[in-house]
């Protein structure tokens, strides 16, 4: 997951560097993820209103259902025990390249952001090292409390309980995102 997102970001940071030449067309890809920051915290802000009327099923910032059932089919056609490592390693990659329609949501500005401040463009390559290995740090906990015995439907409820809260504090990110980089366009 690391690599693969590693990977995604570099791509990122070399497009919008290939695209950026012009002031004008750099402010433009700026304006866009600043206006996409602010429609992802809409989303999450209704999926909140969602989740806190019992109707999760109709959130709209969710793999799709196809995706989910690709990602099911992938990880049930890779024999792990066969391969160890080479399986799990391209399943990891594989799985994230399909979850990236998902997560890429806030990959995606923050990048551009970084980017668009001269300042935190030359650390860069560190900002998005730090960057993806704070986003692997949920799994490594999640991982963690798997080894130590908590089962998944534990693990769901305690999701289930807080996933309005989640969707609403993503909201609040989104929101700031969004509104701290239309501030430095004006």
């Amino acid at each position: 997951v690391f690599v693969t997102y590693l990977l995604i970001g570099l791509g990122i940071i070399s497009f919008v560097q290939h695209f950026s030449f012009t002031p004008v067309l750099s402010r433009g890809i700026y304006l866009l993820a600043s206006v996409f920051a602010l429609v992802m915290g809409g989303l999450s802000f209704y999926d909140f209103l969602m989740w806190k009327r019992g109707k999760e099923k109709e959130m709209k910032l969710q793999l799709p259902r196809s995706l989910k059932r690709l990602i099911h089919k992938t990880v049930r056609g890779v024999d792990i025990s066969k391969y160890q490592l080479p399986g799990a390693v391209f399943l990891g990659f594989i799985v994230s390249l399909f979850e990236f329609t998902c997560t890429g949501q806030v990959y995606l500005p923050t990048i551009i952001f970084v980017m668009s401040i001269s300042e935190l463009r030359i650390n860069g390559f560190f900002y998005l090292l730090l960057y993806n290995f704070t986003f692997i740090i949920p799994l490594l906990l999640v991982f963690g409390l798997f080894y130590l015995g908590v089962t998944q439907r534990r693990f769901g409820l305690f999701l289930q309980k807080r996933g309005a809260l989640i969707k609403l504090l993503t909201s609040v990110f989104f929101f700031l995102l969004g509104a701290v980089m239309l501030a430095t366009i004006f």
